[in-house]
């Protein structure tokens, strides 16, 4: 506190802020009956004043209040400034003198919205920025970051109006990061989000363990070397494997053909034939670690029917949506 002719220049405390509509009510301790004080608005960054100065008149209660608005300082000068975050600066002066200002400002925090039209409390100080999926996915999942795609679009949030960047972290096979940061209007830089992306564009390799193309075999060795091979209640099995986003499904058509009726195809359940070939129909097969069943009664499938001529297609589909090429096995139940 300083003293001037008289006069006991004392810096204003006790500051408050609270938000009416789109507006701030600033509030601090009255000095005295004596004294009005003087709002000014400021850059956060290098203190300089923008627009002009607010008297506030003295008041006869213990608190004073001014209510802050979008144009209480000049919108132009505020706008000119490309900031957001600002500091109201109280001070008091004698109610009879225009200079003798108080020897300390009394601080409050503010911001505008990024419209400008709206003024609230504190500065807006941090920002955020998540990853949540690829926004074109050729996987089974856009949330599992598996692509068999080069070039990426990403999916995310983020504060309304802020900047994002994202930057690469490879193009190799296998898995590289995507980081993001985002920039708000009032300047604020985020924590890196980071994602791993999986790339895969090979596609999964695919076996048929049993039974082998070429075979000519009756309905009890088949059936005795099916459990063998494929243990009880299989009529096919094999092998699949893919080195970077695993296999999700393997698929399988079996197709049987008889002298005299024709071809039929087994279907989805392995329960029944029905006439017609399998053209390009395709079921799903039972996928292991590293093997693929075709899960069915051996005697429903193979058994009833004349010297049948079997021919069985697998396909596997990886999580990157890679496709194998169709294996195919032929053989005969004499």
């Amino acid at each position: 506190m300083s003293k001037i002719f008289g006069w006991h220049l004392r810096t204003p405390t006790g500051a408050t802020c609270s938000e009416t509509g789109s507006n701030v009510l600033a509030s601090w301790t009255s000095v005295g009956q004596r004294y009005r004080y003087q709002l000014t608005l400021h850059r956060v960054d290098d203190g300089t004043q923008v627009g002009d100065a607010v008297l506030v008149p003295a008041v006869t209660t213990g608190t004073v209040s001014s209510q802050v608005t979008s144009t209480s300082f000049s919108p132009t000068a505020v706008a000119a400034t490309g900031q957001l975050n600002f500091t109201l600066r109280v001070r008091a002066l004698p109610s009879a003198s225009t200079t003798w200002l108080s020897p300390g400002a009394l601080n409050i925090p503010v911001r505008f919205t990024p419209d400008r039209n709206s003024v609230r409390c504190g500065n807006d100080t941090e920002t955020f920025v998540t990853i949540v999926a690829l926004g074109q996915d050729s996987g089974s999942s856009p949330t599992d970051f598996v692509t068999n795609a080069a070039a990426n679009t990403l999916t995310g949030t983020g504060e309304p109006g802020a900047t994002v960047v994202v930057r690469r972290g490879g193009v190799q096979e296998g898995q590289f990061p995507y980081v993001a940061v985002a920039t708000d209007q009032a300047g604020n830089a985020s924590a890196p989000a980071t994602q791993a992306i999986s790339l895969d564009t090979i596609a999964p390799s695919i076996t048929v363990t049993y039974p082998t193309s070429g075979l000519s075999v009756n309905l009890s060795g088949l059936l005795q070397a099916l459990t063998n091979a494929c243990g009880s209640g299989n009529a096919a099995c094999g092998s699949v494997s893919d080195a970077v986003s695993g296999v999700v499904t393997v698929e399988r058509t079996l197709q049987r053909n008889l002298l005299v009726s024709g071809a039929s195809c087994l279907n989805a359940a392995g329960t029944a034939y029905s006439s017609g070939g399998c053209g390009t129909t395709f079921h799903p097969a039972t996928v292991g670690t590293g093997t693929w069943r075709l899960v069915a009664s051996p005697n429903i499938v193979y058994g009833g029917s004349i010297a049948p001529t079997f021919t069985l297609r697998v396909r596997a589909t990886d999580a990157a949506g890679n496709v194998s090429s169709v294996v195919q096995v032929q053989w005969t139940v004499v």
